[in-house]
């Protein structure tokens, strides 16, 4: 609170003085990012949430966000906007918030990108509203590159013309990250005759275009081999 005192005064009069406040009030906000995928493979699209609190004690105006550094990844959609409309300035993505922005009140939306790398990736965003300071906010996401290895090994390395040969097929975990939808197909086998396999456990078979192809049912967690 400021206040004004005034003084008046003549040469037949006292000095009078008189005095009125005035309440100043400081517009505040904060915005926050919440990474919703903290952890993806690559290829795979991660999702950012976009808050922001009016936590002064005044209404605020013209509130707008706008995208200001993602390095790594490829901006793709937003969505959840309500009543935040969007639009593109200088190739920098932006979220202007259309109604008036109450004491206390806290209103987001969702960003999505895709990923095409590894790395660990920071999102920044920039907020400002009417005789405010501008603010930023940011998360990270780790992308991850999945991984694996295939082993064929000969049980049988020499065998007589009319026998059988045998082999062992190996599937290897060697990333960070789970792997889905895992399957191995006998792409040649030139002078030999496929007769049937065993020990599949989880494996499931099928023949998929004349090729003997085995779909792992389960999730192949890091470090895992089947």
């Amino acid at each position: 609170d400021w206040t004004n005192v005034v003084t008046a005064g003549s040469n037949e009069t006292e000095n009078k003085t008189d005095n009125e406040s005035v309440e100043v009030l400081e517009p505040k906000f904060e915005i926050k990012k919440i990474t919703l995928t903290p952890t993806v493979s690559v290829g795979e699209q991660v999702t950012f949430e976009i808050v922001v609190t009016n936590t002064g004690v005044i209404d605020l105006n013209n509130v707008v966000v706008e995208e200001f550094e993602y390095n790594g990844l490829v901006f793709d959609h937003a969505f959840g906007l309500g009543h935040w409309s969007e639009s593109a300035v200088g190739g920098k993505h932006k979220w202007t918030y259309n109604n008036g922005f109450s004491i206390g009140q806290a209103h987001g939306f969702f960003v999505v990108f895709n990923t095409t790398e590894a790395g660990n990736f920071t999102n920044v965003v920039v907020g400002s509203a009417d005789k405010t300071e501008n603010k930023t906010a940011n998360n990270t996401v780790e992308v991850i590159e999945p991984k694996f290895e295939v082993d064929k090994i000969s049980l049988t390395p020499t065998v007589s013309v009319g026998e059988q040969v045998t082999f062992e097929i190996v599937v290897t975990n060697t990333g960070d990250i789970d792997l889905k939808n895992v399957f191995v197909e006998e792409s040649s086998y030139d002078g030999l005759v496929f007769n049937h396999s065993f020990g599949s456990g989880h494996w499931s078979e099928s023949v998929v275009g004349g090729k003997h192809k085995w779909t792992y049912n389960n999730i192949l967690s890091a470090g895992e081999a089947h």
